[in-house]
């Protein structure tokens, strides 16, 4: 038995651990009815960089996986009007749940975000495309 629980814990470490990879290097456009649309750019090393909806700032931030959640921690001044959570320190949800509002995922920082500090526009909240959004910047 407690080998087999042994393996199971294991098993589940690898997962989150081959979920990391997925992340590092691309733009993830994410939805959801309460936040509408963000693209958030996760590099290598553990930094994120936020479009959100109606922001006049890319927001900088960390990114990480553990035991089966992704976390965000962004600076003392932000605020989540979705979870109500502000300021630094780490937001956890389970990665099945994030990954279930991923409408699109692109290689690389293809809007430059992580080199902004203002947002190329002003993003929508409504449901779009990373495809769209590149038109606009031409």
């Amino acid at each position: 038995m407690r080998l087999i629980l042994a393996t199971l814990i294991v098993l589940a470490g690898i997962g989150v651990a081959l979920a990391a990879p997925k992340l590092a290097n691309q733009t993830i456009m994410t939805y959801s009815p309460g936040h509408g649309t963000q693209v958030e750019y996760y590099d290598k090393q553990g930094g994120t960089w936020l479009w959100y909806p109606g922001n006049k700032v890319v927001l900088p931030g960390r990114w990480k996986t553990e035991r089966g959640n992704i976390c965000f921690g962004y600076t003392q001044n932000s605020y989540n009007p979705v979870t109500g959570h502000s300021g630094a320190g780490w937001e956890c949800q389970p990665l099945k749940i994030f990954e279930s509002v991923v409408v699109e995922r692109a290689a690389g920082d293809v809007f430059g975000l992580a080199k902004r500090a203002k947002p190329p526009f002003s993003l929508p909240k409504r449901r779009t495309s990373i495809e769209a959004l590149s038109k606009r910047l031409k």
